[in-house]
């Protein structure tokens, strides 16, 4: 998978914006995680993504490295790996943000998913963050990908590139 770091700029995730960040890179000099720079258009998938408002299908793209042949998912930061929710909102929750408002907003997300949640960062995220003195202020994508090498939040490991 290849996460291109991108800011939320007070804009709601939908495909407008995933196409937007999508035409502004350059395909073929996104790095394989081999190592290499030839990557070419593959296909799309469809994936739900639950967002404040409510649950979307985005059209994901997936790149295939014309030198090895691997295959790669081109998200944006914003979306965590294997998971439905939106990064911002699972940070939201963490926080105790409008925990209530984010499940009125968006039925899909009920006691179970925020338990989910909680108990994920919990697992791996809050003595990472404690021991190196983080806080939701700091780029916590960025640092999890120097650390983890996979998004903030994800727990399903593999071999992820930040752009």
């Amino acid at each position: 998978m290849i996460t291109l770091k991108v800011e939320k700029e007070n804009r709601e995730l939908n495909q407008d914006y995933y196409d937007l960040i999508i035409r502004n890179i350059d395909i073929h000099s996104l790095e394989c995680t081999c190592g290499r720079h030839d990557m070419v258009v593959h296909s799309y998938y469809s994936r739900s993504i639950k967002t404040e408002s409510g649950v979307i299908k985005l059209d994901i793209l997936r790149v295939k490295c014309k030198e090895c042949g691997k295959t790669h998912a081109v998200l944006l930061s914003l979306i965590v790996p294997y998971q439905s929710v939106e990064l911002e909102i699972q940070i939201q929750i963490l926080k105790d943000e409008d925990v209530e408002k984010i499940m009125v907003n968006n039925e899909a997300i009920d006691e179970q998913e925020v338990y989910r949640i909680r108990n994920r960062f919990k697992t791996k995220y809050k003595k990472w963050m404690s021991l190196n003195k983080l806080s939701f202020l700091d780029d916590l994508v960025k640092l999890a990908f120097r650390d983890f090498k996979s998004n903030f939040m994800q727990i399903r490991k593999g071999c992820y590139n930040l752009i």
